[in-house]
């Protein structure tokens, strides 16, 4: 019976740390993914105005 206990309680906190971990893991790669878009568009609006300036000149 203590095996049983001990391995359960084992494996009800393992699964209780990874589902947190994975919870983690998603909320960083989110915020990675926003930053690079957020500095892709900047290049992109960037690149745009300096297209526009040569033209212009």
């Amino acid at each position: 019976m203590d095996v049983f206990d001990v391995t359960s309680n084992f494996l009800q906190n393992a699964t209780s740390a990874y589902a947190t971990e994975a919870g983690n893991f998603a909320r960083v790669g989110s915020r990675l993914t926003s930053d690079m878009a957020r500095r892709v568009r900047r290049q992109a609006e960037s690149a745009i105005e300096d297209i526009a300036a040569s033209t212009a000149a």
